[in-house]
């Protein structure tokens, strides 16, 4: 089973107060997340912060980053063979990248958008095979993302250049909200 995942865990120290509360069009933040990952798979879990949505899961180490995310979504859901993440502050991201991130998971242990040579990791399919991986970085404090994507041990697909531009312009649909104005920048988008 791959399951979904809306990443709540922050602080918002930059935006000032909790983003995933925050409307974009009549819903939060956190259950337009919710509600793109629910049309690309079946169960979708809120990992960090309980907002009434879906499965929610506790960050084993709160406040440790997406990394630490990621292994409590395994750590709770032992039988899952990947989750799909999306971050609660990324209202843009097509629902059919999403879906396209998905199609190629049986093709790698990490599937996850790179644009203009900058990875997008919160944005991505990760299988079970990370969980040990994510484990031992924890433990050791190394807790960037990178750092799994750049372990050798795993497989990894960079979804790139023109793929990304078949969902959309990907400067638009990447932005993520962490100050108030940047909010206010992609209401005027869309």
């Amino acid at each position: 089973m791959i399951a979904g995942a809306v990443l709540t865990g922050g602080r918002s120290r930059r935006f000032g107060k909790d983003k995933c509360q925050e409307i974009f069009h009549g819903k939060r933040l956190v259950e337009i997340a919710f509600e793109k990952l629910k049309h690309v798979v079946g169960e979708v879990y809120v990992i960090g912060k309980d907002y009434g949505l879906g499965k929610f899961t506790p960050d084993v180490y709160p406040f440790k980053g997406p990394l630490n995310a990621i292994y409590s979504f395994f750590a709770f859901n032992p039988s899952a063979e990947g989750v799909l993440v999306l971050p609660c502050d990324t209202p843009l991201v097509p629902v059919e990248l999403l879906k396209f991130i998905v199609e190629k998971s049986n093709h790698a242990d990490i599937v996850v958008p790179k644009h203009e040579n900058f990875y997008e990791p919160l944005i991505g399919y990760y299988s079970r095979r990370t969980f040990e991986i994510a484990a031992r970085l924890i433990s050791d404090n190394n807790l960037s993302m990178m750092n799994l994507i750049n372990n050798q041990n795993l497989k990894v697909l960079p979804i790139c250049g023109d793929i990304l531009r078949t969902f959309g312009d990907p400067d638009v649909y990447f932005t993520n909200i962490n100050y108030p104005e940047d909010l206010t920048r992609v209401l005027e988008i869309k």
